[in-house]
This record gives structure tokens, C-alpha cells and sequence, in this order.
């Protein structure tokens, strides 16, 4: 149930990060622009999605101990910020956890509740939402439309279905 940061000059990992339980290889991302990490859990005891900050000592490393104070350690020991399941809603295992890149959203999918959301990185409110697929989700992708940047076009995998959805953003008026 850790996050290891690697450096391949070394035969060990430099950093960690204790509590996600990822579960598929699109439960964790990173956003390459705030160096910001994304992770979804597969456990009902814990946050949903949880964010890091990525520890920028770890670029450093020269193959000592990183050593950190207590100020600065607890930067990185816990997360950032933490998304937990909805009370109205069965606890969801996450297996995705996504930046959707050149967007305030991020994405998170899962099973129990056979579910996606987008979810606004600033707010973390629900952008948008998808209930009782027919199976778990395993994998999603999003990409901006070139053509109408309001538009994000996702592939959503679940089972042997494929899910294209485009979703819009709209404006709302008071």
C-alpha cells in the first residue's frame, strides 16, 4: 500500500508514499505540469481518490538519505487532499484515477458501484457522472476535443464493453 519513487541510477526507491492501495495500472497519474500525483483506492476505509505532492527533493537524490525536517516531511507524508465516497452511493473500489490534461477535471472509475465521474480538480465538485455500468471499470483515457474545447471525448473500458462518450461543459445561469 505504498507509492515508491524510483531513480534507475539505484537499486532501491528514493521516496514513498504510504496508504493508496492501487489497484490497475490507470489507478495512479501524474500531472506533468503541478507535479502532482492523482491516486484512486482500492479500499472502502479510505479516501476514493487521494492527491500528493510529488516530492521535488526526490529529483535530487544523490544516494543518501533524503532528509527532510518535520515541517517540510509532513508536506509529503499525507496527502494533499483526499476525495471519500459520497454517503448516498456504495462505497466505490477505484481502479482509475486521471488528469484529464489541459482541464480543471480529473476522473476516477471503479467498482461497486460500477461508476465514472469527473470531478473538478479546484472544487471537487462532480462535474459529470456515470452509475451502475454493467461491470466494474477498469481503464479510462479523455482527451480534449482540437475542435471545441468545451467538448472531452472518453473511452471508458468495462469488461469487454468499450464506452465513447463526449461529454460538454455548459454554462449555468443564475
Amino acid at each position: 500500500n505504498t507509492i515508491q519513487i524510483w531513480d534507475d541510477r539505484f537499486n532501491h526507491s528514493i521516496w514513498h508514499y504510504f496508504g493508496p492501495h492501487v489497484a490497475g495500472s490507470d489507478g495512479l497519474d501524474i500531472d506533468p505540469f503541478t507535479n502532482t500525483i492523482v491516486t484512486s483506492s482500492w479500499r472502502r476505509d479510505v479516501a476514493h481518490l487521494q492527491i500528493w505532492r510529488f516530492n521535488h527533493h526526490a529529483t535530487e537524490y544523490s544516494g543518501t538519505e533524503i532528509l527532510l525536517d518535520d515541517d517540510e516531511k509532513s508536506l509529503f507524508d499525507h496527502p494533499k487532499t483526499e476525495y471519500f465516497n459520497e454517503a448516498i452511493h456504495l462505497p466505490t473500489m477505484g481502479y482509475v484515477a486521471r488528469f484529464c490534461t489541459g482541464t480543471e477535471l480529473m476522473l476516477c472509475a471503479g467498482s461497486n458501484e460500477n461508476m465514472l465521474k469527473l470531478i473538478n480538480i479546484n472544487t471537487f465538485d462532480t462535474a459529470a457522472w456515470m452509475y451502475n455500468v454493467p461491470n466494474s471499470i477498469y481503464s479510462v483515457d479523455a482527451i480534449q476535443d482540437v475542435n471545441d474545447k468545451r467538448k472531452l471525448r472518453l473511452a471508458v473500458c468495462s469488461e469487454n464493453i468499450v464506452f465513447i462518450l463526449v461529454t460538454e461543459k455548459r454554462v449555468v445561469l443564475d
